[in-house]
């Protein structure tokens, strides 16, 4: 995996340490298909010299899941995590920033409330995370009395060239909650709310910006610049899955 050594030593560390656990127990392993939301991660950012505005939208995405339950109190949670942010340029564009991640999630479950079939558990891990590299232009032309603007943006990633399927850039801490649900005797609804900490270097949006001033009668001004916009995805996740019948294996 394309990591760093310290986090890389960590990762493995935190997998093998389950591992015993994972092998040592046969109560029953999951799998299931969620959606999850960072509502709060909307934001405008203002280019203030020209009034302009790079507004990045709340972040949606989609998981497939898997959950190992080794008793009544601890399970793994792990699986795939797609997740996509619409990065916009003055409402005129949408750039989509794409993230992949794998999260190890240890989860402690309180006793279950058996007469709505509710059970509160505490969750705790790590994710391995990538963004897509992703490369997009923009010709976009204003017209201000006389005065003619053309503007040349290139919208991109930071990632220098495109990740394999099995290579992660960066990793991030998880914490929350989680409500599971039971449907019928073999289905699970589950609710949870994560707190997603980065580390290491962070995800980025890098805008380069060329424009073109044509003032009457014959001035021409070239002006090109570059900003910087900090996409990592990390605050708040709120998510649902719903995970189908139990396989045991003997």
């Amino acid at each position: 995996m394309f990591l760093s050594k310290p986090l890389t030593t960590f990762s493995c560390f935190f997998i093998l340490l389950l591992v015993p656990i994972l092998v040592k127990s046969q109560k029953g392993f999951q799998i299931g298909v969620g959606f999850h939301s960072m509502p709060f991660n909307a934001s405008e950012y203002r280019i203030e010299v020209y009034n302009e505005s790079i507004y990045s939208k709340t972040p949606f995405g989609l998981s497939l899941n898997t959950d190992y339950t080794f008793n009544d109190k601890f399970r793994i949670k792990s699986g795939l995590e797609y997740k996509f942010q619409n990065i916009s340029f003055n409402n005129i564009t949408d750039f989509r920033a794409e993230f992949f991640s794998i999260p190890v999630i240890l989860n402690y479950n309180f006793p279950k409330i058996n007469k709505y079939g509710l059970t509160l558990g505490l969750d705790l891990g790590i994710s391995l995370d990538k963004i897509s590299n992703y490369l997009q232009t923009l010709d976009y032309e204003i017209i201000n009395g006389d005065t003619e603007t053309k503007l040349d943006i290139v919208m991109q990633t930071n990632s220098v060239a495109p990740l394999k399927a099995v290579e992660f850039n960066n990793i991030s801490g998880r914490a929350g909650i989680n409500v599971k649900k039971d449907m019928g005797s073999r289905g699970h609804l589950n609710f949870y709310i994560h707190g997603i900490f980065p580390v290491g270097k962070p995800d980025e949006l890098r805008l380069n910006f060329d424009r073109q001033f044509s003032i009457p009668p014959n001035l021409s001004v070239r002006v090109i610049y570059e900003e910087t916009l900090n996409i990592t995805p990390k605050g708040l996740q709120f998510g649902m899955y719903y995970t189908f019948g139990t396989l045991t294996f003997k």
